[in-house]
């Protein structure tokens, strides 16, 4: 009987001692760092990722406002451009046609203003007896060589208006000066009344359409004429 208490007391204080185990280390376990380090890298994950969104949203926007910045100026510049086209069309629309006329070179052939129609023309009035004429002569006469196959250059003596010139003044003078050019003569003073001219030397720039680009009235340097013919020959 004694022995079987004792065995029903040692049995009780051996579940004691179990479960009291069993709850210490319930109650007691230690937690897993590793769990915590695992749930930190992903809580920094998060972050990171949030901001590089971050960064990434700005960074388009940026873009997007330097791209809508660059086409705006883009779009001012085409239509600067076009503006300037249409300006320039307008101008042209206000061109004057050069009058047609003819005359004879100092061999008797003839020659129309229209016949040179293609190539920009220069006309230059002039006299035998001034010498503004023979310096512009000079460098006409240099830039006909210059610009050969390309203008049309034509010196127009009003041989009838000048009493003092006539066909064998303007030959010699030609000669003794060395002018190949072509020359003419207006022997009825139809250049000078369909151009009205009224000063001697007048030089007239004609473009390859036909219309009257400018007209210098005296004296004209070979810089003002080679500059009026290359803007006609763009």
């Amino acid at each position: 009987m004694k022995k079987s208490k004792l065995l029903i007391t040692a049995l009780i204080c051996a579940a004691l001692v179990l479960g009291g185990a069993a709850i210490g280390y319930t109650v007691f376990k230690p937690k897993d760092s590793s769990v915590e380090a695992s749930t930190a890298q992903v809580t920094d994950a998060e972050e990171d990722k949030s901001e590089s969104e971050t960064e990434e949203k700005a960074e388009d926007k940026s873009e997007n406002t330097e791209e809508g910045e660059s086409n705006s100026s883009s779009e001012k510049e085409t239509e600067k451009a076009e503006d300037e086209a249409v300006s320039s069309a307008e101008e042209d629309s206000d061109a004057v046609p050069a009058p047609d006329f003819t005359v004879s070179d100092v061999d008797g052939g003839e020659i129309k203003l229209s016949d040179l129609k293609g190539k920009p023309v220069v006309i230059n009035i002039w006299s035998t007896q001034l010498d503004e004429c023979k310096n512009e002569l000079e460098y006409l006469n240099s830039l006909n060589g210059e610009y050969e196959n390309r203008v049309n250059f034509m010196g127009i003596n009003l041989l009838e208006d000048n009493k003092k010139d006539n066909l064998i003044t303007v030959k010699t003078y030609l000669l003794e000066y060395g002018f190949n050019l072509p020359v003419y003569l207006d022997s009825y003073t139809e250049v000078k009344r369909l151009y009205k001219i009224d000063t001697v030397p007048t030089t007239i720039f004609i473009d390859k359409n036909g219309y009257i680009y400018k007209v210098y009235e005296g004296d004209v340097t070979e810089a003002m004429a080679k500059g009026a013919i290359e803007q006609m020959l763009k």
